[in-house]
Parts: structure tokens; C-alpha cells; sequence
């Protein structure tokens, strides 16, 4: 199918919000319906994409959050995008929602993720959240 997202998300009638990555464009783009919520955190070195505001107020670097729009696609280009697993998801840490208090949840949340000093030290990087 040839065209481009806005045309192709209107022949989609269903919830979903998409976030794609190929060698130098960051892509991400909403339901026309704006069933399910998308949103862009900028911060001076880098971009991300979550499905929930509250994902990203959680981390201090995060200068703004942008709510992006049904319909609305946001496109991140780059000279060269290299996908590498920098953080490795720890799947025995817990629920960090359910935490009673936010140092809780943000103790949780550090013990979920590994960092791999190798891939991601002096790097800019692009953090994909599926939450």
C-alpha cells in the first residue's frame, strides 16, 4: 500500500498509536479517533515516546511534554539512527504503579531497567516505552 501515514491512518478505524524506527527516522503517529494517547518528551539530547504523561514526569531531564494529537504524526530524522539493546528489562522487579509512595516507585523502576554501559555511555539514544 502506497501513500503516506495520514492517508493510510484514515483507512485504519481502530485504537492504536505507533511508534516506528528504521535507520534515520523516528516516527510516531495517533488513531484519528484518539482512542489511545501518545505522548512526546523532549529533553536537550534526546526524544521519547510514551503512551501515558505520567511515564515521562517522572524523570527530572524531561524539559517538555507534548501531547500529540489524533491524527497527528511526529517525525525525528537523523544522519544515522543505530538500534542497539542498551537497557535490559528486568521482568521480576515488580509493579511500580502499586508502590505506595513515589520514592518506592522510583526505586522499583531503577531495578526494572539494566543499563549496558557498552551500547548507551556518550551516546544520544531513543527510548521506546511500551507500557
Amino acid at each position: 500500500m502506497k501513500g503516506n501515514l495520514r492517508e493510510v491512518s484514515k483507512l485504519m478505524p481502530y485504537a492504536y498509536s505507533i511508534v516506528l524506527l528504521n535507520s534515520n527516522k523516528l516516527m510516531a503517529f495517533r488513531d484519528t479517533y484518539g482512542y489511545r494517547p501518545l505522548f512526546l518528551g523532549v529533553s536537550d539530547y534526546f526524544y521519547i515516546f510514551a503512551s501515558e504523561d505520567s511515564a515521562l514526569k517522572q524523570f527530572d531531564f524531561i524539559e517538555e511534554i507534548i501531547p500529540i494529537k489524533p491524527g497527528e504524526v511526529y517525525t525525528i530524522e537523523n544522519d544515522q539512527i543505530i538500534k542497539e539493546l542498551g537497557l535490559i528489562r528486568n521482568h521480576y522487579s515488580g509493579r511500580s504503579f502499586i508502590q505506595s509512595d513515589n520514592v518506592s516507585r522510583k526505586e522499583t523502576i531503577r531495578n526494572k531497567l539494566f543499563p549496558i554501559r557498552e551500547v548507551i555511555e556518550n551516546k544520544s539514544i531513543a527510548l521506546i516505552l511500551n507500557i
